[in-house]
């Protein structure tokens, strides 16, 4: 179990430094790696939209539907993130966790 808690501390560091550094090559969005996730996906949007967002005669249901586009893929961005966020919690959580059973009849009772 000693080599588990070691390898998990080792790639834990290592996660650190990798964030450290996309932090220092992004300093516009604040060093975040979701803006940077999220600013990514701006720019393909754009890249494939700017046409309708810039002609004189677009309807607005073309519009419309470039603008969901973008919210949409955003909402599956900050979905991932959100799963991603979880799962780490619930990894530093079990390895800093005593192995200690608890009683989990009184301790839901005592609320």
């Amino acid at each position: 179990m000693n080599i588990v808690k070691v390898i998990f501390t080792v790639s834990l560091v290592l996660m650190c430094i990798f964030i450290k550094v996309l932090k220092a090559k992004n300093k516009k969005l604040l060093g975040s790696f979701s803006f940077q996730l999220i600013d990514d996906e701006y720019l393909k949007w754009y890249q494939k939209n700017s046409y309708i967002l810039n002609n004189r005669h677009a309807s607005m249901y073309e519009i419309d539907n470039s603008i969901y586009t973008l919210k949409s893929n955003t909402r599956k961005i900050e979905e991932f993130l959100h799963q991603w966020f979880k799962i780490i919690f619930a990894i530093l959580k079990y390895f800093s966790s005593s192995k200690k059973t608890y009683n989990t009849k009184n301790y839901y009772m005592a609320f």
